[in-house]
C-alpha cells in the first residue's frame, strides 16, 4: 500500500479509502494560515530579517513593488501561456514527425486570427470575417517533416494552405518554382473556384506547419458578410475565354504564330495566380526568369523604387470615367483585351538580371510562365517541329552576351554628353528592357505616356 505522506513529512493519517485525511476545522480554531500571523513574523517576511515590506517586497530588497507593472503581468499572463503552450505543443509534434508521419494540429483560432489578418488578401476583409474563417481553419492546421508533399500535383484543389512555420518548395515536373517561407501562401486560386486541380506540387523544406482555408467553408462564411462578398464575387464569374486569354484567345504577341495546339500545350505548363494591393507580382534580381501575363487588375512597375508605369487590364467598371491624363498611363486602348506581358527579356534570357518589380495596385489575376517548364514543352513531338522554327524559340536560344553589348552602346549618346561615371552606372541598372515584334507600335509621343520617356533601339529596325 502507498504511504502517505503529510506536509510536515510524517505519516499522514488516512481515510477508509486510502485518502489523505485533511485536519477538520471546528468552531472558534483559527485555520493553518490564520494561526501563522498571530503574534509571530510571517515565514516570507523572516527570509529577510529587518525589512517590514510584504512577502512579494522583501524579495527584491530595497525595491516597493510596482502595482502598476503587476497588473500588467496579470493582463499578459493569459498571452504568455498561451505562446508556452504552443511552444510546447510545436516541440512534441516535431518529436512524432521525426518518426514519419503528418499530423494534425489542433490551434487556436486567436493564434490563426493573427496569421490570417497579416495575408493581403484578407487585410481588407472586417475582424469578425477573419475570426470566423479562424474558427474553421482551426480544424485544418497540420503538420510536416522534411520532405513530406503538403500538396501533390493532381490531386483535388479545394483550399489554400497558409505556411505559419518553417519553409517549403513549389515544384513541378522535378523542377523548383519558388520558395515560401513562413507567411507565404499558395493555392488562392482554388480557394477562389478559378482552378480545380493542384498544378503543382508543394513540398516541405523542414519542420512546417500550415493552415488550410477551405473552398466551401469560405464560401458558406461569405453569405454572412456582404462587404466581404462584394470584394470577391468578381472572381466568381471568370468565363472560360478570360481564365486562357493570353494564349489561345487575347494571344499575347510573345506567343504570335503558334497553332491552338502548340498554344494548348503551353497552357498546360502555364500557372495562374491572385495578387492582391501591395504583393509583389514579379520580383527584380537574377532568381527572377518568369513570364507573367496580367489579365485583370491595375499594376504598377517599379524601377529604384520609383513608378515608371501602370498598367490596366480589365476592370472596365473602374476605367470609366478616368480622366485622359490617367489614360495616357495605360497602353493604346485596342490593346486593352490583351493581357500586359511583364519579364519576357528574363523569360527568354536575353537578359540575365531583372532591374524592374512589379506590384499589385488592386486584385490582379495573373497567369505565370516560368523558364524552366520551356524545356519540356519543346519535348512535346507533336509539336516540336512547329516549335523549333518559330520566334519565340529562336529568341529563347539567344546568346544575353550579345543584348549586353547592345545595352551598353546605348549610353553612348550619354558618354558624349559628359555624363558622370556615377550617373552613367546607376542608368544602366535601371533601364527597362521591352521587346517590340514586328509592327508593334513603341511609343506615341503624341500621348503623354510617350513624351516623358526616352525610347532607345537596341537591335533591329524601327520606323518613326
Amino acid at each position: 500500500m502507498a504511504r502517505k505522506v503529510g506536509f510536515d513529512g510524517k505519516d499522514a493519517p488516512t481515510d477508509g479509502n486510502n485518502k489523505l485525511a485533511l485536519p477538520q476545522k471546528t468552531g472558534g480554531e483559527a485555520s493553518p494560515r490564520k494561526s501563522i500571523g498571530q503574534g509571530a513574523p510571517s515565514p516570507r517576511k523572516s527570509l529577510n530579517p529587518g525589512v517590514s515590506a510584504s512577502p512579494r517586497k522583501s524579495l527584491i530588497p530595497g525595491q516597493a513593488a510596482n502595482k502598476e507593472g503587476n497588473e500588467k503581468k496579470t493582463q499578459n499572463k493569459g498571452t504568455l501561456i498561451q505562446q508556452a503552450a504552443a511552444s510546447v505543443n510545436a516541440d512534441s509534434i516535431f518529436g512524432a514527425l521525426r518518426r514519419g508521419q503528418a499530423v494534425n494540429v489542433g490551434f487556436g483560432s486567436i493564434m490563426i486570427e493573427q496569421d490570417l489578418m497579416e495575408v493581403p488578401m484578407f487585410k481588407a476583409c472586417s475582424a469578425s470575417f477573419v475570426s470566423a474563417l479562424a474558427q474553421d481553419a482551426s480544424e485544418t492546421t497540420k503538420a510536416f517533416s522534411e520532405g513530406q508533399i503538403i500538396q501533390e500535383a493532381g490531386a483535388p484543389g479545394k483550399s489554400m494552405v497558409l505556411l505559419t512555420r518553417g519553409a517549403a518548395q513549389v515544384m513541378k515536373k522535378g523542377e523548383v518554382l519558388m520558395n515560401l517561407k513562413q507567411g507565404d501562401h499558395y493555392g488562392e486560386t482554388m480557394l477562389l473556384g478559378l482552378e480545380q486541380v493542384w498544378r503543382v506540387s508543394l513540398v516541405s523544406l523542414s519542420s512546417s506547419m500550415i493552415i488550410e482555408i477551405r473552398r466551401d467553408s469560405f464560401r458558406r462564411i461569405l453569405e454572412d458578410f456582404p462587404v466581404e462578398i462584394k470584394q470577391f464575387e468578381s472572381f466568381f464569374d471568370v468565363t472560360l475565354d478570360q481564365l486562357f486569354s493570353g494564349t489561345r484567345t487575347n494571344t499575347c504577341d510573345i506567343f504570335t504564330g503558334l497553332s491552338m495546339k502548340t498554344l494548348e500545350v503551353f497552357d498546360e505548363h502555364i500557372l495562374r495566380r491572385v495578387f492582391f494591393p501591395g504583393e509583389t507580382v514579379l520580383q527584380e534580381g537574377d532568381d527572377s526568369k518568369e513570364l507573367v501575363l496580367l489579365q485583370d487588375g491595375m499594376a504598377v512597375l517599379e524601377i529604384a523604387g520609383r513608378n515608371v508605369r501602370t498598367e490596366t487590364r480589365g476592370m472596365k467598371e473602374r476605367r470609366e470615367g478616368r480622366s485622359h491624363a490617367e489614360e495616357d498611363k495605360e497602353e493604346e486602348e485596342d490593346s486593352q483585351d490583351r493581357p500586359a506581358c511583364f519579364g519576357e527579356l528574363e523569360f527568354l534570357g536575353l537578359s540575365s538580371v531583372r532591374k524592374t518589380e512589379v506590384k499589385a495596385l488592386t486584385p490582379c489575376v495573373c497567369r505565370v510562365l516560368h523558364r524552366e517548364m520551356v524545356p519540356f514543352i519543346a519535348q512535346e513531338k507533336a509539336i516540336r517541329a512547329e516549335l523549333e522554327g518559330s520566334l519565340l524559340m529562336q529568341m529563347f536560344h539567344q546568346n544575353v552576351r550579345s543584348t549586353h553589348h547592345a545595352q551598353s552602346s546605348v549610353l553612348g549618346d550619354f558618354v558624349a554628353a559628359k555624363c558622370s561615371e556615377e550617373f552613367l552606372m546607376f542608368l544602366a541598372g535601371h533601364l527597362e528592357a521591352r521587346l517590340h515584334p514586328k509592327g508593334k507600335k513603341m511609343c506615341d509621343l503624341n500621348r503623354d505616356s510617350g513624351s516623358k520617356s526616352l525610347q532607345m533601339v537596341m537591335t533591329g529596325p524601327v520606323t518613326v
